[in-house]
């Protein structure tokens, strides 16, 4: 996604093509009955609806995250950025325009129709990967996993982590998580841009604008190598997932 954002036009196609040749091998049979789906209904990611699926939880992650963190936005702003990520949806993916939204208004509309509706649901296919995935790869590692595994708790549709977790947060664990979070978003305000933002994008200003200083350079990279680090921390370790 980094590359068909911020990357040359080449980067972008080169990234897609990669993107839709891995969704293509995603298909099969669904082994029981989850929301509106029975068992044995037939799925493929490249399916028109699936892709817009995950067209919008790029769109809704990054505007929660970013308020979380950051600032509140603008409705307009959020309009505009839907429809430039419109462009790349069907550009990039082939999503028809005619599912497209074209305003933030509708965006949220289409979207709680889907989340508050069996469209999504949580079946055992779905535990036992989410299961796999918050298992730390060793004791050292269980205090990191518990915790991002809570955030995320606050973070999705209560019914998507009562389908998960058998519960929904408390309104205690919403508001110690507002104070988690509010900490968060007063230190990085405070870090320097050039160690907040991503290194795709400051390698993007870099080719399109004035050469980053060496002091720039050196907070992008550190910031890069911690945030690999991080994520290769949070990867399921070495024992294979097997589906049935």
């Amino acid at each position: 996604m980094f590359g068909m954002i911020f990357g040359t036009d080449k980067d972008a196609i080169r990234s897609a093509k990669t993107v839709r040749s891995l969704h293509s091998k995603v298909h099969g049979v669904v082994g029981e009955d989850v929301g509106i789906f029975k068992k044995d209904s037939t799925y493929d990611a490249v399916h028109a609806h699936a892709m817009l699926w995950v067209h919008f939880t790029l769109i809704d992650s990054m505007f929660l995250a970013y308020e979380m963190l950051v600032e509140n936005i603008p409705e307009i702003e959020k309009t505009n950025y839907i429809l430039e990520s419109n462009k790349l949806a069907s550009q990039m993916f082939g999503i028809p325009g005619s599912l497209l939204p074209q305003s933030f208004n509708k965006f949220q509309k289409i979207n709680n129709a889907i989340t508050k509706t069996q469209v999504i649901d949580v079946g055992e296919q779905a535990r036992s990967i989410n299961e796999f995935v918050w298992t730390a790869p060793s004791n050292l590692y269980a205090p990191v996993f518990s915790l991002v595994k809570w955030l995320t708790t606050l973070m999705v549709p209560r019914k998507i982590a009562v389908g998960f977790y058998g519960r929904a947060p408390t309104s205690v664990e919403y508001f110690l998580g507002s104070l988690y979070f509010g900490q968060i978003r007063f230190v990085y305000r405070l870090l320097p841009g050039s160690f907040r933002y991503l290194s795709a994008y400051m390698k993007m200003r870099h080719r399109k604008g004035p050469p980053l200083s060496t002091t720039e350079s050196y907070l992008s990279s550190l910031s890069a190598d911690m945030a690999s680090s991080m994520i290769a921390t949070l990867l399921p370790q070495e024992k294979p997932l097997e589906l049935h």
